[in-house]
């Protein structure tokens, strides 16, 4: 059963079984999550008329993100059937026919959660443009979806550095480090920045909050 198949409750109680879901379906799930909420974000935006001069930026945005959640789901099945076969790999260890096969499974385990990664950015990135330009009734919405994206990233990664370790080749493994190296910085920078943001537009609205209004924010 794929993850599109299962409700939330089984997708849980897979995690905590005996299952191949592990962090890195977690990840993709999660940043599949995040990208939803920076899609209701874009929409907010749109239908509210309040973003005049980046519609054209919302519209390809949403696109964008749909796109993103779609391929996040599938890459969760596909870290599932990674692990599954480095699993499987890792059986065979001592017949030293099937001994490039651990090298090509630690490789599919370690590139799957790095697309995972990749793509979170990707939300990320469209999460802090959204924080300091969407709706203001939606904003805690995309700072949730920065932060869950930036979290889900933080799980992929180390996801591919643990099992960068059984790799013997060294220029996929020093070029994956420099990959990793360069999203775990990219990333940290882009959630501060988000974190700040998020803070700033918060803190005006308290200021301008009209007497008659509750302080909540608009229903999705």
């Amino acid at each position: 059963m794929t993850v599109t198949d299962q409700s939330v409750v089984e997708f849980v109680d897979d995690i905590a079984s005996e299952s191949t879901l592990g962090g890195g379906s977690v990840a993709a799930v999660g940043g599949a999550m995040a990208a939803a909420l920076s899609e209701l974000v874009c929409r907010v935006s749109m239908e509210t008329g309040d973003c005049a001069g980046v519609e054209t930026e919302l519209w390809d945005m949403k696109s964008e993100l749909a796109a993103e959640r779609e391929r996040f789901l599938q890459l969760a099945d596909e870290d599932a059937d990674a692990f599954e076969a480095l699993v499987a790999a890792y059986r065979r260890r001592d017949d030293h026919e099937h001994a490039p096969t651990i090298e090509e499974a630690s490789k599919r385990a370690t590139s799957v959660p790095l697309e995972i990664a990749d793509r979170c950015l990707v939300v990320l990135e469209s999460a802090a443009v959204l924080v300091a330009e969407g709706d203001e009734s939606v904003v805690s919405d995309a700072g949730a979806s920065g932060y869950l994206a930036h979290a889900a990233m933080r799980t992929a990664l180390d996801t591919v550095s643990v099992n960068l370790v059984h790799i013997d080749d060294g220029e996929f493994s020093a070029d994956t480090e420099s990959r990793v190296e360069q999203l775990r910085t990219t990333g940290e920078r882009l959630e501060a920045e988000l974190h700040s943001t998020l803070g700033d537009r918060i803190s005006a609205r308290k200021t301008t909050k009209r007497p008659d209004e509750s302080g909540d924010e608009c229903p999705n």
